[in-house]
């Protein structure tokens, strides 16, 4: 993108509409192009959909996730070249943990839903984060037990008493 973050921040904000979304393309950046660029409208694909999920989710909780279902981290982000947004650091470590529902993160962190709803927002846009249960997470239940084949006489008579047979 051909925008400092400055730039960028203020498009995030701008509502658009079908005729002009259309419009629009993405091209990748060509290192063997000779002109000069501006290295601060120069980043990684990443970071870049980070901001931007941060910057137009305003807080906002994103469409395609229940607020109500837990959620988890699938890998640590990588922080060093993403935004640190209030409090991820935290919210990464309780998702890392176990799995949580956001309403959850925000009564045991003592901290604004805005927060993780932004949090969420950018994982999800990178693919960081899941809504299923962790197979490691999930209580496996123990299967029923099965009658034995020889039965004895009260076995069978208790058996139709419970009206198991």
């Amino acid at each position: 993108m051909d925008a400092d973050d400055k730039q960028l921040r203020a498009f995030a904000g701008v509502v658009l509409n079908r005729a002009s979304a259309g419009n629009m393309t993405l091209s990748v950046f060509d290192l063997t192009d000779p002109a000069p660029r501006d290295a601060e409208k120069h980043q990684d694909m990443s970071a870049f959909l980070w901001k931007l999920a941060i910057w137009t989710s305003k807080g906002r909780f994103p469409i395609g996730i229940d607020i109500y279902k837990p959620v988890y981290l699938d890998r640590w982000p990588n922080f060093t070249r993403l935004v640190i947004t209030p409090e991820a650091l935290r919210i990464a470590a309780l998702l890392i943990q176990q799995p949580r529902t956001p309403l959850e993160i925000a009564e045991v962190l003592r901290i604004k839903m805005q927060y993780v709803f932004v949090f969420v927002s950018a994982c999800h846009t990178l693919g960081l984060l899941r809504q299923s249960e962790r197979q490691a997470d999930a209580v496996v239940a123990q299967p029923a037990p099965r009658p034995a084949k020889n039965q004895g006489l009260l076995s069978k008579i208790l058996g139709k008493l419970r009206g198991e047979q």
